[in-house]
């Protein structure tokens, strides 16, 4: 109910109102039994003193006769009936009224009484006491007072109070906005004071310093992206115009065919980049995310066929069938990359291996080459790294493959990681989820 009242207000008010109506609920309810306790309190005494009465009375009439019950001027109705129920003698103005015979509440003239019946000793006269309800009591007038009277104003005062609590306690969430909201694309270095308070506004003020630490770090890396995708696209841009120039102010000093062999070379080294990045771009925004079950064993075969002629040994006699979920044409450039990178650093032999066991599926690609030093196996994966080795034995590469891998592996639910291989060399580890039956995205 209180919803309605709440909504679209700030949370200053939304405290004060829900503050004044939680307080005006618990007065209600401390008022309300507050009355029913007194009230039972004050019937309670009604019955002891009409019980009271009539016992006296019963006592006084045996010893002392009637005239003890027409000379009594108290608050009760008092009659004597006898054995056929006739008023003998009446006291306290019962006269002319008919007290009914009953021992308990009754309704005389209009009233509410509580009537007490009793013997009188050694006679087969009845004593009967009808005393009143008090209906009207001092502790209901203070009730009815302190609910017309001092709620409304403790109200206020409640409201009042939660007001000025809440927006004390908001005061460094407002601090917080404004910090945030002065922090621009330029200084992300900057960082929320947080509060020794040790509690939720500490916690946000964490937060948002983790919120920043991620966009620096989003930022960052896409500047050293942006800078080392043009550093990479500068070369093969420089070579082509330097052969036009070249072929433009002195063509006889270029070979048959040679301007069309580097305008193919870098135009291929340009298409290779620009593919990556496009690759790079789509697996980042999460598309193409359907899957499907695939052949794994299958897949590393075929990519195999392209690296047979390279001359060196590739053995590929632990791939084993293995059903994996994934995206064909994703996981065909992952196996790609990872046979293209061990081709480039073997001396002699690559090994490929998969199967499954109860950690999922796995590909294995490992190499007998320099291998990686411990200290770069994570950022291999990293966009445009080349190891100082690798530079130099594959200038033509983008120095994205193993970054594509990384990425699509990973957006698949799966994870890669390189280590040592058996009597050296670079073992890379790719692990997948198995096939289940599901067509969908296994996250």
């Amino acid at each position: 109910m209180a919803l309605p009242l709440l909504r679209g207000r700030s949370v200053r008010a939304r405290s004060a109102i829900a503050s004044a109506l939680a307080i005006a609920v618990v007065l209600g309810v401390v008022i309300v039994g507050f009355t029913l306790v007194m009230r039972w309190s004050a019937d309670g005494q009604t019955r002891e003193l009409a019980e009271t009465t009539a016992e006296v009375l019963a006592d006084r009439v045996a010893i002392d006769g009637l005239p003890v019950v027409t000379e009594y001027d108290g608050e009760s109705l008092v009659q004597v009936v006898d054995a056929s129920d006739r008023v003998a003698a009446a006291g306290g103005g019962a006269a002319n009224l008919t007290v009914p015979n009953v021992s308990g509440p009754a309704t005389i003239d209009g009233t509410r009484y509580y009537v007490v019946d009793l013997l009188v000793p050694n006679t087969e006269l009845h004593v009967r006491v009808a005393r009143a309800y008090d209906d009207d009591t001092e502790s209901r007038r203070t009730a009815q007072t302190v609910l017309v009277g001092v709620a409304p104003t403790l109200l206020v005062l409640v409201a009042i109070l939660a007001w000025f609590s809440t927006s004390r306690a908001l005061r460094p969430v407002a601090d917080i906005g404004r910090e945030v909201e002065a922090i621009g694309a330029s200084d992300l270095h900057r960082r929320i004071e947080v509060p020794p308070t040790r509690d939720e506004i500490a916690d946000l003020a964490g937060t948002m310093n983790a919120l920043l630490d991620r966009l620096q770090s989003g930022s960052e890396a896409q500047r050293r992206f942006v800078a080392d995708a043009s550093h990479e696209l500068r070369s093969p841009l420089a070579t082509l115009r330097q052969y036009a120039e070249l072929a433009r102010t002195h063509p006889g000093d270029l070979a048959p065919g040679e301007l069309a062999d580097v305008v193919d070379s870098a135009s291929r080294r340009l298409q290779t980049l620009v593919d990556d990045l496009l690759v790079l771009a789509t697996v980042a925004e999460g598309g193409e995310q359907e899957r499907g079950e695939i052949d794994l064993d299958d897949l590393v075969l075929s990519e195999l066929t392209a690296f047979r002629s390279s001359g060196v040994v590739v053995d590929s006699s632990a791939v084993r069938p293995t059903k994996v979920a994934g995206q064909e044409r994703r996981l065909a450039m992952v196996v790609r990359n990872l046979l293209a990178n061990a081709m480039r650093h073997t001396s002699s032999r690559v090994r490929v291996a998969t199967g499954s066991d109860g950690d999922g599926a796995y590909l294995v690609v490992a190499d007998d080459g320099p291998g990686v030093p411990v200290d770069q196996r994570e950022r291999i994966f990293d966009r445009f790294v080349r190891l100082d080795d690798g530079r130099a034995r594959d200038e033509g590469g983008s120095g994205l493959g193993l970054a594509i891998v990384a990425a699509v592996v990973t957006e698949g639910g799966g994870t890669v990681v390189v280590d040592e291989a058996p009597g050296g060399g670079a073992r890379f580890t790719v692990r997948l989820p198995v096939w289940d039956g599901w067509d969908t995205d296994p996250a």
